[in-house]
């Protein structure tokens, strides 16, 4: 299993390409739409023998532009989310494989690649090392004559006991 950092960086490379390609396909969109207002104004002899109709062309060329549209919003959000998930990778573990099949399928292979193994390798919140803050022990005051202190808890105890009332330590 890898760590949160390569999870991390795997996580930015695929948000950076994700949104490399969503300006290639908002020029894509933008020039399948160009291309969509000025096919009625070409003559129907203009066309190549064989070519199906302008309307059937026009069709086409419309679900391009809705298809490309799409892919193009996809595109956006996938890299606004992994660019904002990208810090916490072990967070978000279900998410970034979750959106990166989807990116796979609908915005950027390549992208969707990279956050789908980053989230794969990403560790998991419950194996993550818990960090535990010990307190040092503190010294025991000077002894006085007659008064025993516990070298644990630094508490004074009986003369006596061989446990400490407070701490539960051998004072022997």
């Amino acid at each position: 299993m890898a760590d949160e950092g390569t999870s991390s960086t795997l996580v930015i490379i695929g948000a950076v390409l994700q949104l490399i390609f969503f300006f290639l396909l908002a020029i894509g969109t933008g020039l399948v739409a160009m291309v969509l207002t000025f096919l009625p104004s070409i003559p129907p002899s203009a066309l190549p023998p064989g070519s199906p109709p302008i309307e059937v062309l026009m069709g086409m060329m419309s679900g391009y532009v809705v298809l490309f549209a799409v892919m193009t919003v996809f595109a956006l959000i996938f890299s606004i989310v992994w660019f904002m998930w990208r810090g916490s990778p072990s967070q978000h573990k279900v998410g970034l494989i979750i959106t990166g099949i989807l990116a796979l399928l609908f915005s950027g292979f390549l992208p969707g690649l990279l956050v789908l193994i980053g989230g794969a390798i990403a560790p998991s919140e419950s194996t993550s090392v818990a960090t535990t803050v010990t307190t040092p022990k503190a010294a025991p005051p000077e002894s006085k004559p007659g008064v025993k202190y516990c070298a644990s808890c630094g508490n004074s105890v009986n003369p006596d006991a061989q446990f400490c009332g407070i701490c539960g330590a051998s004072v022997v």
